[in-house]
């Protein structure tokens, strides 16, 4: 998973696949 910034900048399914 990624960091909390990049999640939310961009949706739920982008940081789950990357």
């Amino acid at each position: 998973m990624l960091k909390s910034v990049e999640a939310g900048t961009m949706p739920p399914n982008a940081w789950l696949r990357a």
